[in-house]
């Protein structure tokens, strides 16, 4: 991917995007934006399809299936379907790379 410049992060901030880690694959929405709306990130518009609220990810290039999604250099999940740019990610598309590092239910009582 090109590298990241103070110019493209100022463009996406207008654009009300951030991207987080020169090598994710997806943008994080960072203001409300309503369906419909055109967004122009470095001179490609775009029309947003659905509406987007903060913390929503959006597509920085085409995703093919099976491919890993990367949030802050992080694998958040897995493509289960192509994702063209700028298309919205949530679970429609992606199957969660969340793992849990706990189980919730009753303490075992202490062995004496």
């Amino acid at each position: 991917m090109p590298t990241h410049t103070r110019e493209d992060a100022i463009e996406l901030a207008r654009a009300g995007l951030i991207l987080l880690d020169p090598t994710d694959n997806c943008y994080v929405v960072t203001r409300d934006v309503n369906a419909g709306s055109v967004v122009d990130v470095g001179g490609d518009p775009w029309t947003v399809a659905v509406p987007l609220t903060p913390g929503h990810k959006i597509a920085r290039r085409t995703i093919e299936p099976g491919e890993i999604v990367t949030k802050l250099a992080v694998p958040i999940g897995v493509a289960t379907v192509p994702i063209a740019r700028f298309e919205h990610i949530h679970l429609h598309n992606l199957t969660s790379q969340y793992i849990p590092t706990h189980e919730r239910g009753d303490v075992p009582p202490e062995s004496e």
